[in-house]
């Protein structure tokens, strides 16, 4: 029946896009590696062509190949230290989670110090060239600096911890109040001219039916569009991502791998094919070769036949 559907391997939903160091390519995990939140990811390839026409109609009879690209394209919405890394074209080596803000006790004003109290010492995680911002309460009211000595710990529990920044001193008459909040941050350099990092990525979508996910492997891709930072209060914001895949050299990790010039690999269990589970009957040539200009292929008691014009013109083994 024309149009009828032979399995439920349909594709409609968001994929999982992971992406981290040439080598870690096949450790590849979600919990690890993953974007997080992305929509519309797309992968496609595009090839160019030189066609030798037959006639004045324009009908090639003859064409080659003289161009090739693939490139993937996805909206990342997780604007995550991580994420702006990658955005950044930079492997994310350096970047940490930091999860604890302390209430700071000292109240600072055009001051190079700050403090705070903690039931543990936590000075391990606060050192010299480290990056903290105060903030007041959950305001834009916010003070970046760079510690320029290893935080200081008072008393045996609780601590009185001390931060200095000596070079970045807060500005006169911006007032944080006692219980403003102090986090370790991260610092992400944007140089335009620096020579991008080369990335690995997966990815993972799963058919309608939840059961058989298409895989997709790039062992060597760039980002070559990614930072897009927006804020906008009608909508939420996404960041445009595009990968451009190159090929692997010898001195690569995957080059094994990916030695006969692919640059990605599609990795699926769906066999089927016209609702069968088993293979298809292979083509050869027919028992009497005779050169024909139009045939049909029919099956007579379950073997393929030839037919031209009605006659049989070989019987496939």
């Amino acid at each position: 029946m024309a149009g009828e559907a032979y399995s439920a391997e349909f594709v409609i939903g968001q994929a999982t896009v992971m992406v981290g160091a040439c080598e870690d390519l096949w450790q590849l995990q979600p919990s690890l590696h993953s974007l997080g939140l992305i929509k519309k990811f797309t992968t496609k390839l595009d090839m160019s062509f030189v066609n030798l026409a037959y006639n004045n109609g324009g009908n090639p009879i003859f064409s080659v190949m003289t161009a090739s690209a693939i490139n993937a394209t996805m909206d990342v919405y997780e604007a995550s230290a991580r994420n702006l890394s990658i955005a950044l074209g930079q492997l994310p080596t350096n970047v940490e989670s930091f999860s604890d803000t302390y209430d700071i006790d000292v109240a600072v004003s055009g001051s190079t110090f700050a403090s705070f109290t903690s039931d543990s010492d936590v000075t391990s995680e606060f050192v010299t060239g480290d990056w903290i911002l105060i903030q007041e309460g959950i305001s834009d009211v916010v003070h970046v600096a760079k510690l320029t000595q290893d935080s200081l710990a008072i008393g045996t529990g609780p601590f009185t911890i001390t931060l200095q920044f000596d070079n970045n001193p807060t500005p006169l008459g911006t007032n944080f109040s006692n219980g403003a909040r102090v986090m370790r941050v991260n610092m992400l350099g944007i140089n335009p001219n620096g020579e991008p990092d080369y990335f690995a990525a997966k990815v993972v979508g799963l058919t309608t039916n939840r059961t058989k996910p298409l895989t997709v492997v790039f062992p060597k891709v760039r980002i070559i569009k990614g930072f897009d930072l927006k804020f906008d209060a009608d909508n939420y914001t996404s960041m445009p991502f595009e990968l451009r895949p190159q090929s692997c050299l010898p001195e690569d990790v995957s080059y094994s791998d990916f030695s006969n010039g692919s640059v990605a690999q599609i990795f699926t269990d769906n066999r089927y094919r016209y609702g069968y589970s088993y293979p298809l009957p292979q083509v050869r040539q027919p028992t009497s070769p005779t050169l024909v200009r139009s045939v049909r292929l029919v099956t007579r008691n379950g073997k393929p036949i030839l037919l031209r014009n009605n006659k049989t013109l070989g019987v496939y083994r």
